[in-house]
């Protein structure tokens, strides 16, 4: 079973939750640490958002 990680930070399931989330039709996972800025600033993340959807 390969561990759900955050797209943005590499922190996986073990070590904080992780929210499920569709983009582009992948599945991707975020932390709550990532979470704001990806509501708040997804510029900042944008190309760590497009490599993970790849």
């Amino acid at each position: 079973m390969t561990d759900k990680t955050c797209y943005n930070c590499n922190v996986t399931e073990n070590d904080k939750p992780v929210l499920n989330m569709h983009y582009m039709g992948k599945e991707i996972y975020v932390c709550p640490q990532c979470l704001p800025n990806l509501i708040h600033k997804p510029e900042v993340i944008q190309e760590t958002l497009l490599n993970a959807v790849k």
